[in-house]
């Protein structure tokens, strides 16, 4: 029923068009390449079962493509898998639709969005963790520009204008990144570097 709303309330907006909808993931990769979409809302427990790993799969075919979990499920567990795994926003099902649009088009622009209450998930457990990110002292400076130009929220392609520099060096520079962090996504990676 909300999935209809939601489809239903994007008709008449004027900044956001839905190029297509399914309830699997089987599909999702295919779609991506037809339709060519620059953000998906994602629900858990979609046919075809394991979302994360959907969620992944899109990561790696087109790492631009925003994806938005958009769920009834609030707990630790899902809401890291769903971070670790590439989301750049997690909201619940109980956000109205137009905070939904809003958190679209935030996500559009290289945002990261999440619920009050599912940020405070996310900052209780930085706060917890005694870890010292050690790992932030051997990121080169040019790697630094990178990771605070991504805490701004800018794209691949933006970060390139901003440092006159091709994607595909900021691409590389991102891996190298990852494997310094130890992590498998640009929010996980913004969180890490963050929690300095």
């Amino acid at each position: 029923m909300l999935v209809k709303l939601l489809l239903y309330y994007f008709e008449s907006s004027e900044q956001v068009e839905v190029v297509f909808h399914s309830n699997s993931t089987i599909d999702l990769i295919d779609l991506c390449r037809q339709q060519r979409p620059q953000v998906i809302l994602m629900d858990f427990y979609l046919e075809g079962g394991d979302d994360i790993k959907a969620l992944r799969q899109v990561q790696a075919y087109n790492p631009d493509i925003k994806v938005l979990m958009f769920t009834i499920l609030d707990d630790d567990h899902h809401v890291f898998d769903a971070i670790k795994g590439g989301a750049s926003g997690y909201l619940l099902k109980s956000t109205s639709l137009p905070q939904v649009e809003v958190a679209v088009l935030d996500v559009l622009k290289g945002g990261a969005v999440v619920t009050p209450h599912i940020a405070s998930k996310v900052f209780k457990v930085l706060r917890e963790s005694s870890k010292e990110v050690k790992e932030l002292q051997v990121l080169t400076p040019r790697e630094n520009q990178i990771m605070q130009a991504l805490v701004k929220g800018l794209t691949y392609k933006e970060v390139a204008n901003e440092l006159d520099i091709r994607v595909g060096t900021v691409r590389t520079h991102i891996e190298n990144i990852y494997e310094k962090l130890q992590v498998k996504s640009k929010a996980e990676a913004v969180a890490k570097y963050l929690k300095r």
